[in-house]
């Protein structure tokens, strides 16, 4: 038995491998984002025309604590069936959280759409796998509502291709040793199967096989010297790889609380050789052990002071190359456990709804937490799987689908742990986001920062050369939190989230005099984002189940039956400039066009050769005649086809005409959302009752919040997700039964 911690001593010398090994996780670490990000929405489905309300954590991808360096969010809202954006903002964040909303155009069409979110330091250049987006649904009405419930069917059709794939426990599959096969199926789309099968030695059955979870499985195997092996399924035959004669076979005994117990088997009358063994979590070293491996070994590596989720180990030669590699997932208990007790068992509608909640550790210590709660009607679920406890410690952490992650994580399912060391078994051990090495010549450099960036250049300056940094001014569309900056010697500016935060919408103004001309140009932060998506591969679980809902006419008369007379207005009707453009036009209008009406009426009359300030929409006589410059005073003489009559408009200028005019630019600032509807009015058919994105427990756990409910009747789900300061996540949820 070896038992090894790093850094390790062996006789009082120092273990010089171990370093080298941690030298080489920082330097893959390296490659990962500093940064990840979990995003959240207080639904999954809704219709057109209603609010979207999302909170993002942005943790430290290593530790889970809150990652505070970042204080810009950037938000886009794209069709997933063809990207294009539908909304993107800027929000502020602030110690690790932001929380806001989205406005869903009343015009939206049905289907599935991306919540997307950025930050500086968890979006890079170069190719990446990307995590931080949440699938939501939008739908026409609630009669659009999914009527199917329990899960979609695994079994294949009869015209299905089924793709079967073996691995080798450790990678590694030799001639005389005991050898655990894990395999998984799949069909022609991508989805797990369920499929049953007959291993075959030398063409004939050795033993019966079948999945056991989500198409996945796995049987024990002592290949024989010389023999072939084949996995049969109906009448397709699948070859297991060739044994190698020699090689040394990793096999987990065991994942406990206190240590991972491996056991490492050479070939008989392999010479004896130093192996190293590490493991490490997220980039970080846990335990590292050395031994000389002479036929087996049992090597226990502690766990219980590390941080929970998948643990990569690895065994080395003598030269630190790789022998074998394994993917295990510990301390599965180690989480936040929420809990949540309402006051009453039956509420009505209108009623105030009281609920404590109470934050403890895997050993029932309470704990302080920062949380949010959503409070939804049941239907509107898209019955997502994804949530802060797997996003973080399972389907972030592999490039990979993952199918149904929170099956690994709900204690009501006995084999969880089976299955979920099933399923790090049937991964490839590069597709742990930590095992890869930065590939030479890929950019890691952050795509965007916390601040828009601007610059100014005077046409006829040589190399556009500024003898003196310039200064300008910065305002909002109300023209306050006027801000002075100065730009450096190239041009160049940069609008930080102090000035971010001044206004949804920014002017940029040059108040100096300059007989050159000159542009004020204005990064576009959410361009550099859709370039550098061409290099991203989406990541996010499939729905593999339909929650059981009520009969949608029932459904959509507790939405509708108490509309009549009343007025819906579409909140996007009707387009009016921003406050400060508004008064742009309005000065456009006064200096020009030329256009005026005489004394005597007329619309430019040659006569009169001045006047006021035609009136808007207002019906005038006009002269249209060749004759104007013979025109000197009243009276004159015309003929019926000198003179029409003219309903008159200003021209419409558009914001860049006004923007160029004016000598200005435009920048967008962070996103001012609205505070969340607590009570509807009347009628109330809010879907979503309550909304809370910063919910802190205290010292002992605790926390009570009240809601009111609508008038809609019916079962409404009280979700709350969370993480604790020492990086511990959960999610806790409850049901509330409104009746009439």
């Amino acid at each position: 038995m070896l038992l090894a911690l790093h850094p390790l001593t062996s006789k009082g010398q120092q273990f010089p491998q171990a370093d080298q090994l941690a030298t080489a996780l920082t330097e893959a670490a390296a490659a990962v984002p500093a940064g990840n990000i979990y995003l959240q929405t207080d639904r999954g489905v809704y219709e057109p025309g209603e609010d979207l309300w999302f909170n993002a954590r942005l943790l430290n991808a290593q530790h889970f604590v809150w990652y505070t360096p970042d204080q810009t969010l950037y938000v886009k809202l794209t069709r997933a069936s063809s990207d294009s954006t539908v909304w993107q903002q800027l929000y502020p964040i602030s110690n690790g959280a932001s929380s806001g909303h989205i406005y869903l155009d009343g015009n939206l069409t049905e289907g599935d759409y991306w919540l997307k979110a950025y930050a500086a330091h968890s979006f890079m250049r170069g190719p990446a796998p990307f995590y931080a987006l949440r699938k939501v649904r939008i739908i026409k009405d609630s009669y659009s509502l999914p009527r199917s419930s329990g899960s979609i069917a695994l079994r294949p059709g009869a015209n299905d291709s089924i793709k079967l794939q073996t691995f080798p426990e450790g990678g590694t599959f030799i001639t005389g040793l005991k050898n655990r096969i894990a395999f998984k199926a799949t069909g022609g789309n991508g989805a797990p199967v369920y499929v049953t099968g007959m291993l075959l030695k030398n063409g004939k059955p050795l033993q019966r096989i079948e999945t056991t979870h989500l198409g996945m499985g796995s049987f024990d195997l002592t290949p024989q010297q010389g023999a072939t092996y084949t996995i049969q399924l109906a009448n397709s035959f699948i070859a297991l790889p060739k044994p190698a004669d020699t090689g040394i076979v990793m096999h987990v005994r065991s994942a406990g609380a206190d240590s991972l117990a491996l056991k490492i088997t050479a070939s008989p009358g392999m010479v004896a050789q130093r192996i190293y063994i590490s493991s490490q979590v997220r980039g970080l070293m846990q335990a590292a052990a050395t031994a000389l491996l002479t036929d087996s070994l049992l090597v226990k590596l502690p766990v219980a002071q590390g941080p929970g989720g998948i643990t990569a180990i690895t065994l080395f030669d003598q030269q630190l190359q790789p022998l074998a590699k394994r993917l295990v997932f510990v301390l599965p208990d180690k989480k936040l456990n929420i809990g949540l007790q309402l006051h009453e068992e039956h509420y009505s509608t209108r009623e105030k709804v009281s609920l404590t909640i109470s934050t403890k550790n895997e050993q029932g210590i309470p704990v302080p937490a920062r949380l949010s709660l959503s409070v939804f009607y049941n239907a509107y679920s898209n019955n997502n799987d994804k949530n802060i406890e797997n996003h973080y410690l399972l389907t972030s952490q592999l490039k990979a689908r993952i199918d149904d992650p929170g099956y690994y994580f709900d204690g009501k399912n006995k084999d969880r742990l089976a299955a979920l060391d099933l399923l790090l078994l049937t991964q490839e051990h590069d597709s742990y986001l930590w095992n890869n090495q930065r590939q030479p010549g890929v950019d890691t450099r952050p795509v965007i920062t916390d601040s828009i960036a601007g610059s100014i250049s005077f046409r006829g300056r040589r190399n556009n050369s500024h003898p003196s940094p310039n200064l300008l001014f910065v305002f909002n569309a109300e023209e306050k939190n006027n801000t002075l900056l100065s730009t450096d010697s190239t041009g160049r500016f940069f609008l930080d989230p102090a000035i971010l935060a001044t206004g949804n919408r920014l002017y940029i103004k040059y108040p100096g005099q300059s007989r050159q001309p000159f542009t004020i140009t204005i990064a576009d932060p959410f361009a550099a984002i859709t370039a550098a998506e061409k290099n991203k591969t989406l990541y996010y679980p499939p729905s593999l189940k339909r929650i059981q809902v009520p009969d949608t006419a029932v459904i959509f008369s507790r939405f509708s039956k108490t509309l009549a007379g009343v007025e819906i207005s579409a909140k996007g009707a009707k387009t009016t400039w921003p406050k400060y453009l508004g008064k742009l036009d309005s000065l456009a209008k006064l200096e020009g066009p030329a256009d005026y009406v005489g004394a005597c009426g007329l619309l430019n009359c040659p006569a009169c050769g001045g006047g006021t300030k035609p009136v808007e929409g207002k019906e005038y006589s006009e002269y249209i005649g060749n004759r104007r410059q013979e025109i000197a005073s009243h009276p004159f003489a015309f003929t019926a086809g000198e003179m029409k009559k003219v309903k008159y408009h200003y021209p419409v200028y558009t914001e860049e005409q006004l923007l160029k005019k004016f000598n200005l630019a435009v920048a967008g600032g962070y996103y001012v959302s609205p505070q969340f509807n607590e009570s509807g009015g009347s009628p109330d058919f809010r879907k979503t009752i309550a909304w809370m994105p910063d919910i802190v427990t205290d010292e002992h756990g605790e926390a009570t919040v009240s809601f009111y409910c609508s008038d809609v009747y019916g079962r409404f789900q009280v979700s709350v997700e969370g993480v604790s300061e020492q990086g511990l996540m959960g999610k806790g949820v409850v049901e509330v039964e409104v009746s009439k």
